[in-house]
């Protein structure tokens, strides 16, 4: 498997996604401060609370696309060009695309793809963290470890990761008197009862599926010993085969 880092067309993934977080960014900003500054109508305070969360979710945005580059520099692993690639397309999908092009309310179920794409893709990740957590003290960890864990720690980590989003849908609602948790009419009625738990509940089990789904991929590429998530646990093993050949 070719681990390929800093590719051209990640690159320029990365700087037009980055782009199109930083000049919503600076617009909303300067809107929230100048534009609205001093009126104090119902109106004009619900324009502030959206433009404010529009703020919050473009620096989110700025700050979350850096994090793989950041850890990666920092403790010096790699992680394959495509997992990269997606991440990079998942936060434009859900950030730009989401809230601030507001995909989430004008496609019904933009929501429940993001959810199904971000728990495939943090199962796969569950699968480099054992190898990124572990590199260092086994050069096989495919082999060192069952299967059967290596497939429940990605299930679990990708579930966790679920659960952390729903509390920060739960707290913009809760802070900013918005509605990502689907609880509310569009006439403004508040759903109760089982109706109120639906979107969350929906959220869960595509978030489930999603992660059944990679961890299932990932089992069988290290119980057959063949794929890239096999392949990628072994890479320290092929660099000391490599630098045993050298020597």
């Amino acid at each position: 498997m070719a681990v390929i880092q800093g590719s051209k067309l990640y690159k320029v993934i990365y700087y037009v996604v980055l782009i199109s977080f930083i000049i919503p960014l600076l617009s909303f900003t300067i809107s929230l401060i100048t534009v609205y500054n001093g009126d104090i109508s119902e109106h004009s305070k619900q324009l502030k609370t959206e433009y404010m969360l529009m703020v919050v979710q473009a620096l989110l945005g700025v700050i979350a696309i850096n994090i793989p580059p950041f850890l990666m520099k920092k403790y010096s692993f790699e992680v394959p060009t495509g997992i990269l690639i997606l991440y990079t397309v998942f936060l434009f999908c859900s950030i730009y695309l989401g809230e601030i092009k507001r995909f989430y309310s004008h496609i019904d179920l933009w929501d429940d793809i993001l959810h199904c794409f971000s728990s495939v893709m943090t199962g796969f990740f569950g699968f480099m963290l054992v190898y990124i957590f572990n590199r260092s003290r086994e050069t096989d960890i495919a082999s060192k470890l069952s299967p059967i864990f290596l497939a429940l720690f990605a299930f679990c980590f990708s579930l966790s990761i679920g659960a952390v989003w729903e509390i920060y849908e739960f707290t913009i609602d809760r802070f900013f008197s918005l509605n990502m948790q689907k609880y509310r009419l569009p006439d403004g009625n508040d759903l109760v009862g089982h109706a109120a738990l639906a979107d969350t509940m929906t959220d869960i089990v595509i978030d489930t599926v999603g992660a059944l789904v990679s961890t299932a991929i990932g089992y069988f590429s290290i119980k057959r010993k063949q794929g890239w998530i096999s392949e990628y646990l072994r890479v320290d093993e092929k660099s000391d085969d490599l630098n045993k050949g050298e020597t």
